[in-house]
């Protein structure tokens, strides 16, 4: 890499980086470079190496040596270094392999069942909506699956039977949508990317976006889905799988808080179900 600042210009060469040379065998070849580095062909390896034995003392072998690799290798050596080691970008990683990781998050449920929470409905009265939350998973999110669980009211002397429409107008859906991100934090809505172009700052290589959103009842096709919570997370470093369940365990929870914390409206021409004290619920 060179840096221009005013008169100076730093280069990282291959020499410098080069673990085949000692300090004292580098300061040669460096001070060959200098005074032959217009050589081309006319470069005399008996000379040089002469040279090196008479100014410097250095052993026959030696100022052979480093006289005959500059001549084979001394455009290679004073050229800038360039790195071998190829970098590959946690967030291209994460996103490509996103959908195995959300499947293999969902199989550690038994059932597929990721935990038993109280819903809430603006209306509904007299008894607790404890719903199961199925859990499946996506290519890029997590969705939760929670259905209303009761079918009749029993009042000690008649059963009521709620009807299918109730229940099915009270089924939520939570979507939990995973999204990178540009460096000013807007989603980018692509399928894959190239590691040249993560390597080039088009994606923030630190963190993500998640977006929650919900349905409920019975989903109309191009209906719009309603916004539960927004929030960005950093990537899991280091990435390995161990990480990346805890991430999504993470994630996952702070959903279900936010599911918890919510009232949710029944959809238009719903009506509540109200309990009176003592019914029950089957």
């Amino acid at each position: 890499m060179r840096i221009k600042k005013k008169y100076v210009l730093l280069e990282s060469l291959l020499i410098d980086t080069s673990s085949e040379f000692s300090d004292s065998e580098k300061r040669i070849l460096k001070l060959i470079h200098k005074k032959h580095k217009d050589d081309g062909y006319s470069f005399n390896i008996y000379n040089v190496a002469a040279w090196l034995i008479e100014d410097f003392d250095l052993p026959y072998e030696i100022a052979f040596e480093l006289s005959k690799t500059y001549f084979y290798e001394g455009s290679k050596l004073f050229k800038e270094s360039e790195p071998l080691r190829k970098k590959w970008p946690i967030a291209e990683i994460f996103f490509s392999k996103l959908g195995e990781f959300t499947s293999e998050f969902a199989k550690f449920f038994p059932g597929d069942v990721y935990d038993r929470i109280q819903v809430k409905f603006n209306g509904d009265k007299g008894f607790n909506d404890m719903r199961e939350v199925k859990i499946w998973g996506g290519h890029t999110s997590l969705s939760f699956w929670m259905v209303f669980p009761y079918y009749r009211i029993y009042d000690g002397f008649r059963s009521t039977y709620i009807e299918g429409s109730s229940g099915e107008a009270r089924l939520i859906r939570t979507d939990i949508v995973f999204k990178q991100i540009d460096n000013n934090g807007n989603p980018i809505e692509v399928n894959r990317w190239k590691s040249e172009e993560y390597e080039n700052g088009m994606v923030n290589l630190n963190e993500f976006l998640v977006t929650v959103n919900y349905f409920v009842g019975e989903r109309v096709d191009g209906e719009t889905p309603t916004n539960l919570m927004t929030f960005k997370v950093p990537y899991p470093k280091p990435l390995i799988k161990q990480s990346v369940m805890d991430l999504l365990e993470k994630v996952s929870d702070d959903v279900i808080q936010k599911i918890q914390s919510t009232t949710f409206e029944l959809p238009a021409g719903e009506e509540p179900i109200v309990v009176s004290v003592g019914s029950q619920l089957d």
